[in-house]
Formats: C-alpha cells, structure tokens, sequence
C-alpha cells in the first residue's frame, strides 16, 4: 500500500461512524450560480400525553407547538461543475 491511499484511509477514519439523520428532498441539487433562493419550513403539532423518564404521567397534558426555519442560501459559482452555496437559517416557533 502506497503513502497517498495510507493517508487517504486514515483520513477518513474519523467519518466511519457518520450517519445521517434526515435529508429532506431536492437538499442535493444545485442551484445555478449566482441564484438566491428562500425557503419557509413550518411544523404545528398538539399533544396531549406527557412523559417523564419513559413513563407516561398524564394524558390529559395540553400540549401545542409552532415552529418554523426561515432558509436563505445564494449560490456561488467556483467552476464549470462546482459550486459553493452559503445559507443563513433563522428558526424561531
């Protein structure tokens, strides 16, 4: 085994155990460069039992809930196949 695919295994060794919790669709494609886009994310939800420590204590909680992410991200061109694209999220519920 040569030094480069040594250094390449043992570089990725920190990213073994990565797992990806969520991916929402079309996060994979990119925009054209120079493009802006703004997206609004939006969850209600009401609940009515409580739990502590893995044991229900009442089902008779009133629970609501209203969140939101405000998402802004431009794209950057860097070349012909590669782009760059910075984003500001803003939660707030």
């Amino acid at each position: 085994m040569n030094v480069s695919r040594l250094v390449l295994v043992l570089g990725m060794l920190p990213f073994a155990k990565s797992q990806a919790l969520e991916v929402a669709p079309g996060d994979f494609e990119p925009l054209p460069a120079g493009a802006d886009a703004v997206l609004f994310y939006y969850q209600h939800t009401d609940r009515s039992e409580l739990y502590q420590n893995g044991h229900r204590t009442s089902d008779n909680a009133k629970l609501s809930s209203d969140v939101g992410i405000l998402r802004y991200i431009h794209a950057v061109g860097l070349g012909e196949n590669l782009s760059w694209e910075p984003q500001i999220l803003l939660p707030f519920g």
